[in-house]
This record gives structure tokens, sequence and C-alpha cells, in this order.
């Protein structure tokens, strides 16, 4: 089984450096809000697992704390469950060891008569993950597990760069049909995404988890962009912008995959959608996830109101900026307030393309 954590980050690291393409990327993303969904949802009581996927800064926080409102699903935030630490989920059930036993003539006499190594390892390691979602949201007490219908994490851009081995050990319809699968996965546009994601750099100054090569660019653009101090300067030298571009490229490649890989078990939802309409959105998910009957209009537009932006930024509204602050700014289109000319023409030849096939864009005139 590939190890997902060998070429995988979600925080400026050295190891992202390993998702750049040698090429510009070209994906289509096929539109799943009207897929049909034939898919059994997990019974109450028995809670499928849910995967949140998604570029950083992609409105991923805002959609997991909606989703968590809902009393038959439990999000967490940010579980890492695949990551760049060497500490990913398939490290943490010894493969070989397993397979040396269930290959011998006691085992396959036995236990393993009616089952193949492959299917009693992927049972284990999803038993094992279930126990501890389990056993987490019973000791959290807010949460009624024998209420549960999804229980799951998310984890930016981690899921959508491991697809091929998330699939492989949770796929949607695995052995055990007590154990279903979906996967969720956030996309924005990526010129918004690459402005936000710099200013997490910002926040987080962590200069040194960032490839050599844009290290020095970063760093000059926060002290002139944060602190005033130093030359005048663009928000974005060309090394960095094409670095954040090609990281986005690579999220949504990934989120492409996986909606190969789980088809009517996968959805893509979209920020821009989620700020124009916020309540249709959430219901959309929420019929996907089949726990909309529990869900009235009432309580679902208090969702919205508890989960508006002005909640999680001390009182500003989208809009109003604290640069450093986590939930920054949170509108759409804030990159025409940051973008030089040279920033659209390096995007443009490096995704362009991409953004009109995900339909932000008709054409290169922007």
């Amino acid at each position: 089984m590939p190890n997902a954590s060998a070429h995988l980050s979600s925080s400026p690291s050295s190891a992202r450096a390993t998702l750049l393409p040698e090429r510009p990327i070209s994906v289509h993303i096929s539109s799943t809000s009207e897929r049909p969904h034939p898919l059994p949802h997990p019974a109450a009581g028995s809670p499928g697992f849910l995967f949140f996927g998604g570029h950083r800064r992609s409105g991923t926080t805002w959609l997991a704390s909606m989703l968590n409102s809902h009393p038959e699903l439990h999000i967490r935030n940010e579980g890492w469950l695949f990551n760049d630490q060497g500490s990913s989920f398939e490290t943490w059930f010894n493969r070989p060891q397993f397979n040396h036993w269930a290959a011998r003539k006691e085992a396959r006499g036995t236990w393993m008569r009616d089952i193949t190594p492959g299917e009693a390892a992927r049972l284990m390691q999803q038993a094992m993950l279930r126990e501890v979602f389990r056993q987490a949201t019973i000791r959290e007490g807010w949460k009624d597990w024998n209420t549960l219908r999804w229980c799951g994490d998310k984890t930016t851009n981690f899921y959508n760069l491991a697809a091929d081995t998330l699939f492989d050990l949770f796929p949607p319809t695995p052995a055990s049909p007590h154990a279903p699968t979906r996967f969720l996965s956030m996309l924005r546009d990526g010129r918004d995404v690459v402005v936000s994601n710099l200013f997490l750099i910002f926040r987080e100054q962590k200069w040194a988890d960032l490839p050599a090569e844009v290290r020095d660019d970063a760093r000059r653009s926060f002290e002139f962009h944060i602190n005033g101090r130093g030359l005048p300067m663009p928000l974005f030298t060309a090394a960095l912008l094409r670095f954040l571009v090609q990281e986005w490229i690579a999220v949504v490649s990934g989120g492409q995959r996986a909606a190969e890989l789980y088809g009517p078990a996968f959805l893509d939802v979209r920020y821009e959608s989620l700020v124009h309409d916020t309540p249709a959105q959430l219901r959309r998910i929420y019929d996907w996830l089949g726990v909309s009957a529990s869900m009235t209009d009432e309580r679902l537009h208090q969702i919205v109101e508890d989960c508006k932006f002005e909640n999680f930024s001390e009182g500003r509204k989208r809009g109003q900026a604290d640069p450093l602050a986590e939930w920054r700014k949170g509108i759409v289109g804030d990159w025409r307030n940051h973008f030089a000319e040279d920033d659209k023409h390096l995007f443009k030849a490096t995704a362009g393309s991409l953004l009109i096939e995900l339909g932000y864009e008709h054409d290169l005139n922007w």
C-alpha cells in the first residue's frame, strides 16, 4: 500500500515542493449537484465515515461548523489522519506483519478460511478508526453515537492528495455494510485561494516550512505588506505565486481523482455557491447524506445564522479585513484587490485553462 504521507502536506512545509508539477495541469471537474446517490445511507447508531477535504482557505472550516451542528453528524476539524509527518493513518497498522500471519496455513485454515488477507486488513483498519471516532464522540458528550448517521474528519489538502490510498482503505461500499464512506470536497476560485493562503502563511510565520526558493520572498512580502517595513514590493513574487498556484492545481486534481473513485459517494461544494445561498447548499449536502428529513427549515436557518462570518470574526462583517485573523475577510473575488498585472499573466499561463474548465472564467480575458 502506498504511503500517502511521503508526498502530502496541509501546511506550508518543505514537503510541499514535491507537489509542484513539471508543467501546468488541466483537469475537468464535473458537477455532482445533479448526480443520483443510490448508495444506502447508514442506520442511526452505525455511522458511516465522512471525509471532507479541499484546499486550505476554501471555506472548509465554515462548512464543517455548519455540518457539525446537525445532531446526526459529527465532524471534527483537521484531524490529520493523513499528513506529512510520517504518522498517516495507513501507518498505524503493521500490514507486513499481518500478512505474514494471514498467509500461514494455520490462519488460512481457521479465521482466514472465508476471507482474503486484503479484506481482513481493511476491516481491521476501519474498525480501528471507527473505535477512535466512537470513543471520542462518547467522551465529548454532546453528540449521541447511537443516533449518528455519519462521523468523520475535515482535513485540508491531504484527503484530496491521498484519494487513492483513502479509497483503498475506505471504499464507498466496503465488505462491511455498516461502514459506508462518503467524500466531500470544497472548491474555491484559485485566485482567491492563493491570496488567502498567503495571508495564512503570514499569520503562521513558519518561514522554515516553506520551500527554500520562496522563503525570502514570503518573508519580505510579510514585512512590507503587514509590518510596513522594507522596500516596496508586490504581494507576490513570480516564484511565490507559481508555488501557491501549482499547489492549488494539485489539490483540485486530487479532488477530481476522488470524484472518479467514489462516484455518487463524492460531492463537491463551491465556496462561491455557499456564500451566495448558504441554506440551499447546506440542504443539498444534508440531502446527499440522507439527514435532511430531521432538519426543519427553521433549524437550518438558525445554524446558518449561528455560523455566520460575524460570529467567528469577533464582530467584523464579511468583507472587513483583519490580515492576520483566521477569519480574514470571507468574500468572493478578493484577488482583484491584490493581483498585479504580472500576477494575472502568470496565473493565466499556469492555470488559466483550469479556471475556464471549472467555470470561473469563460476565457482568458480577465
